[in-house]
């Protein structure tokens, strides 16, 4: 992993690493003895807020994933969603840091593990009934992160999909604008405009209404 020493000693490092590689051996099973998950978490949970008082991003963030995976395992789909969340921010503090020290990482690798993060909270997410609206702003929150590019403008059309704000249109219409597309831009307002009266008509209130009001 690129750039995570971040100024620490390598003592320090090692440390956290041993820590970690000895709570993930716990979870191996063992003849007639089922690993304890559930302490497993709290003790992966315990090194994350450790690796972020010590400002370890990207460890924090891998602590929280595997935090995440426990509750995976403990089918606590809720708890799962908001430790994949963390972990997904940590990653992005993480590369964040690195731009800030003109010191990115080639492969990216900061960013790639915050969309698989983002990405499976938001799977979850559809799987709990009455989470399309974080789903949604999960979904904006990266693509905030991943700024005007493919990556974001997808993150943004995904978003919409799912649970369409003015937030989330607003910022595909800028990120588009950023670009110089303007032909995008506008198709945009006048697709979504079109969308959502249809949508009143049949009779649909709520955010639709809110939005109807915004562009029309």
């Amino acid at each position: 992993m690129a750039h995570i020493n971040q100024g620490r000693g390598g003592g320090e490092l090692v440390d956290l690493l041993t820590k970690f590689h000895n709570i993930s051996n716990k979870l191996k099973k063992r003849f007639l003895r089922k690993p304890n998950v559930a302490e497993a978490c709290d003790q992966f949970s315990a090194l994350a807020n450790e690796c972020e008082q010590r400002e370890l991003w990207q460890y924090a963030g891998l602590c929280w994933l595997a935090a995440a995976r426990c509750q995976g395992t403990l089918e606590n789909g809720t708890s799962e969603i908001n430790l994949l969340v963390k972990a997904g921010r940590q990653f992005l503090t993480a590369e964040k840091k690195d731009n800030d020290i003109r010191c990115p990482s080639i492969g990216q690798e900061n960013i790639q593990a915050a969309v698989s993060c983002f990405g499976h909270s938001t799977i979850r997410c559809s799987n709990q009934s009455g989470f399309n609206a974080i789903s949604a702003g999960l979904s904006v929150e990266l693509a905030l992160a991943l700024g005007p590019s493919p990556a974001g403008i997808q993150q943004l059309r995904k978003a919409i999909d799912t649970f369409p704000t003015s937030k989330a249109i607003d910022t595909l219409v800028s990120f588009h604008i950023s670009q110089g597309d303007y032909v995008a831009a506008l198709q945009i307002l006048s697709e979504f405009v079109e969308f959502v009266e249809a949508y009143v008509a049949a009779g649909a209130r709520g955010n639709y209404n809110a939005i109807l009001h915004r562009y029309s």
